[in-house]
């Protein structure tokens, strides 16, 4: 849709089931000028916000994108990091040009995944954005291994 997308991972047996957020990587020619996700880990949701300059962006100070990602099933631990050489278990709020998170899930897990745009609420229905079901029953998505 204009406001959203899925994707689904599927993690066979002996694989590290982690969902990476990497905030720090942009398109060559451009740079991240803000970041900063957080992530509620009862909820299974990451919210969070890029500002990336490049191009034309970088003359008005940049593209903010606010996000929101509802993670299935809820995963069970979560670590970040600032620096990506120091990253830390449990840290569930990041900020700054070089930040992420991470999630962690069972073994042999198959994670569903629903971003949108971070202006929408999960919950809300405005008639242009895709209808409340479509989070919760996917399944014309796309598996990565």
């Amino acid at each position: 849709t204009q406001h959203g997308g899925r994707v689904r991972f599927t993690f066979p047996a002996g694989a590290d089931p982690v969902v990476l957020f990497d905030l720090g990587k942009v398109l060559p020619g451009a740079e991240v000028a803000e970041a900063f996700a957080d992530v509620d880990l009862a909820a299974g949701e990451v919210t969070g916000l890029h500002r990336v300059k490049g191009g034309y962006s970088g003359r008005f100070g940049g593209l903010m994108t606010h996000f929101a990602a509802r993670l299935d099933p809820l995963p069970v631990s979560v670590g970040g990091w600032e620096e990506p050489s120091a990253p830390v278990d449990g840290k569930r709020l990041v900020e700054g040009p070089t930040s992420g998170v991470w999630l962690t899930f069972p073994e042999g897990t198959t994670v569903r995944v629903s971003v949108r745009d971070g202006h929408l609420n999960f919950d809300a229905q405005p008639e242009s954005a895709p209808p409340k079901w479509m989070f919760r029953n996917i399944s014309a998505i796309r598996s990565f291994a």
